[in-house]
């Protein structure tokens, strides 16, 4: 075999001498040309370690590595990684948005529902004051109506008083005129003037008691128009301070809706320029690195293999896991804004449910507390004025039996002796006078008592308007009271969940800068590869 197979020519005592010499000496010189170029490929080799130590400074210096130089395969899964990691930052994003938008519509909800609650405060503020105003002017009409018709029952008591009195004087004279018509006429003319006097008198005193009631029903008057100007009055006021309320109420709203919505733009924006700075540095970075690693590191594909493997698996395994956490997170944050709007919603129905249960119940005390009054007030004002007819028809019933005594004893002493008629009869008209004289008295002490308690009745009206009115104020600045204090807490409410958005969206940012930290760590493993390549070629 090795005969067949020599290149050299045989002889008689082997191989060509000349050929075999210069088969060796060209063998010589082919080791020397591979010593060399060995040699030189070691230069080459060493220039190579060094360009590899260099770049890989370079790395160290310039940030994350390519992904292009470590193969199709796990080029295509870093990608697939940072486009994962992308999406997990855009739906970080996205919720951050629903976050934002979520608590601004609870926000509107809010305030929504506090101008609501102080539309319905005021609105029964306004309706219970005009309700306790409208009652006490129906009392106060009621008082004054009653107060007229007993002035007009005093008068007419008066009148009749003094026409009885009349009636009687004139019979009397007409008897004594008809019984002792010549020795008595000087006595009939006095009792006639007398009797004239008398009627002059309660004439008189009639027109004085209607000019009195004309002059109570005009202050009635005048007093109703003062509380009618007074009420207009106050309910101007009030709708002003209303309109004014709801004014301010709504460009604080705006104010604040402003203000979220610059913050809120602002921040976004800081997001958004931050990650495309980012993204403008890693894509920079990627195409810096990326054209000196396609020549480099071209060796070191079969080297890798293995750890391109684990690295697959690993970066796949903690993406999972960090989506799943991720995606824990945002359910558990969701989960904790729904109990958080829920248990707001919870407190403010139950809120508004107290304060009207409490306006409800002093309302309604109110209100029983001013009927005991006007009943009491009537039952007061019945009781004097049942009294003094009383004391009228009382004195009314001793004058009528004095009289009928006295007409009596007239007679029987006209009977006895005309002297002594005509002295009776004097006698008889001078008492008449002081009992009219009396119960004119009577009359003044009435109508002075019907005045005291129509000055008492207007007093007490008087208080009672001005309790409302207060009443009604406190109730109202009660109402924007707690219609301040609702907005105060949806305020505070709001700025505690753009707080918490802003604090998730920290977290993101932690989570991302976490996920470009995993790339950092690809450069260690990419320098350990780089490390193994280098001990193997050695």
């Amino acid at each position: 075999m090795a005969v067949e197979e020599t290149e050299f020519t045989q002889v008689f005592r082997g191989y060509d001498k000349d050929e075999v010499d210069k088969s060796i000496n060209g063998l010589r010189r082919d080791i020397i040309t591979a010593n060399n170029q060995l040699a030189e490929q070691s230069k080459e080799q060493k220039r190579l370690l060094a360009r590899i130590e260099e770049l890989s400074a370079e790395l160290e210096e310039v940030g994350s590595p390519t992904f292009s130089g470590l193969g199709t395969k796990l080029e295509n899964t870093l990608r697939v990684a940072e486009e994962q990691s992308t999406r997990l930052i855009a739906q970080a994003d996205i919720d951050a948005e629903k976050l934002r938008r979520a608590a601004d519509d609870e926000v509107h909800l809010l305030r929504s529902d506090a101008h609501e609650l102080a539309e319905r405060t005021l609105s029964e503020a306004r309706a219970q004051a005009a309700r306790v105003l409208e009652n006490a002017r129906s009392e106060a009409d009621d008082m004054v109506s009653r107060a007229h018709e007993t002035s007009e029952q005093l008068r007419q008591d008066a009148a009749r008083d003094a026409a009885a009195i009349r009636g009687a004087v004139n019979t009397e004279a007409a008897e004594l005129r008809t019984s002792a018509k010549r020795d008595a006429s000087s006595a009939v003319a006095a009792a006639e003037r007398k009797a004239s006097e008398i009627l002059l008198a309660a004439n008189t005193e009639a027109t004085e008691a209607r000019a009195t009631a004309a002059g109570l029903a005009q202050e009635t008057e005048q007093t109703r128009a003062e509380v009618a100007i007074e009420l207009d009055r106050a309910r101007a006021e009030l709708a002003k301070e209303t309109e004014q309320a709801r004014i301010d109420l709504a460009a604080e709203t705006e104010q604040s809706r402003l203000d979220l919505e610059r913050e809120a733009a602002e921040a976004r924006a800081a997001i958004e320029a931050e990650i495309e700075e980012r993204r403008a540095a890693l894509v920079h970075e990627l195409d810096q690195a990326r054209t000196d690693l396609d020549r480099e590191l071209e060796t070191t594909k079969a080297e890798l293999a293995r750890q391109r493997e684990q690295s697959e698996v690993d970066l796949a395994r903690e993406a999972e896991a960090a989506r799943l956490k991720l995606q824990h997170e945002l359910e558990r944050l969701r989960a904790k804004h729904a109990a958080d709007l829920d248990q707001m919603r919870a407190d403010l129905a139950l809120e508004q449910e107290q304060a009207r249960a409490d306006f409800d119940a002093e309302s309604e005390q109110s209100r029983i507390d001013l009927d005991n009054q006007l009943t009491s007030m009537r039952k007061k004002t019945t009781h004097e004025v049942n009294r003094m007819r009383r004391e009228i028809e009382k004195a009314h019933l001793d004058l009528e039996a004095e009289l009928a005594t006295k007409r009596d004893e007239a007679e029987q002493e006209l009977l006895t002796a005309h002297q002594a008629a005509v002295a009776e009869t004097q006698k008889f008209l001078d008492d008449a006078n002081a009992e009219l004289a009396e119960a004119v008295a009577r009359t003044a002490d009435s109508r002075a008592e019907a005045e005291r308690l129509e000055t008492q009745v207007r007093t007490e009206i008087a208080e009672i308007r001005d309790k409302a009115d207060d009443e009604a104020r406190d109730r109202i600045a009660d109402a924007h009271t707690q219609a301040r204090k609702l907005i105060a807490d949806a305020e505070e409410r709001t700025r505690a969940l753009v707080a918490d958005a802003e604090d998730r969206l920290s977290q993101i940012k932690i989570e991302r800068d976490a996920v470009a930290g995993y790339f950092e760590s690809l450069r260690g493993v990419l320098t350990q590869a780089e490390q193994v390549a280098a001990a193997s070629r050695g």
